[in-house]
């Protein structure tokens, strides 16, 4: 990605725990972590406060900078405590329907504000 010949973008819906875990090997004697790279756009819900982040313009996020103060942001945005649900919204919110939905969703309400 660096030499900018592979690039993707990843797709999660806010408060989907499935692709935040595993976050590491779970190797006790080699422990180590993983990070998610590339662009991040996160699929908001179709309530006023998915529109309310989706007014001036889509939740994306790309790690450009690798120093401390990214890796911290990275790690706190991207982490489980964060991304809380109850077991219903776990469900849920991993389902290939709600990612349709909450894409449509974005690209309608987009479309609108034009």
């Amino acid at each position: 990605e660096r030499t900018g010949r592979i690039r993707h973008a990843r797709f999660s819906v806010t408060q989907d725990l499935v692709p935040l875990v595993p976050f590491c090997n779970f190797e006790w004697d080699d422990l180590q972590f993983y990070k998610h790279v590339g662009m991040r756009v996160s699929l908001h819900g179709i309530g006023w406060i998915g529109k309310r982040r989706l007014k001036r313009n889509l939740d994306v996020s790309y790690p450009l900078h690798h120093d401390w103060r990214s890796e911290i942001r990275q790690m706190f945005m991207n982490n489980i405590f964060a991304n809380l649900t109850t077991l219903t919204g776990f469900k849920n919110n991993h389902k290939l329907t709600e990612y349709h939905k909450r894409l449509h969703f974005a690209m309608s309400y987009r479309k609108a504000l034009g």
